[in-house]
């Protein structure tokens, strides 16, 4: 009797971690879905747009990173710092209006 109590708890136990592991893998996917739009967008357009339309330049740029404090010139969306372990970034920021745009380059995401 108990056997088959601690069998039924078992499959419980194992379909619940089964629809866990396919609705992380689902979201994961379609995150990365998401952001592949984002980088063929890019591609088609020769460069990036905010939704406004206004151009949104990506090279030689006066940034300043926000992790470590280096100012360089260069693309907004990483750091080229000495030793600057920051991630690439999600987003930049149009200069002409101060919307967030997605970055076309990061793929996936946590």
């Amino acid at each position: 009797m108990f056997t088959v109590i601690r069998l039924g708890l078992r499959l419980l136990l194992l379909l619940a971690d089964l629809t866990f592991v396919l609705v992380r893998g689902a979201y994961r996917f379609l995150g990365v879905v998401v952001d592949l739009r984002h980088l063929v967008l890019y591609a088609l357009r020769r460069g990036l747009y905010c939704r406004r339309g206004h151009p949104v330049p990506l090279l030689d740029v006066l940034c300043r990173c926000e992790a470590c404090g280096f100012t360089y010139t260069g693309s907004p969306l990483s750091c080229p710092g000495p030793g600057c372990t920051a991630p690439t970034a999600a987003s930049t920021t149009c200069p002409t209006c101060g919307e967030s745009v997605a970055s076309p380059f990061r793929v996936g995401h946590e």
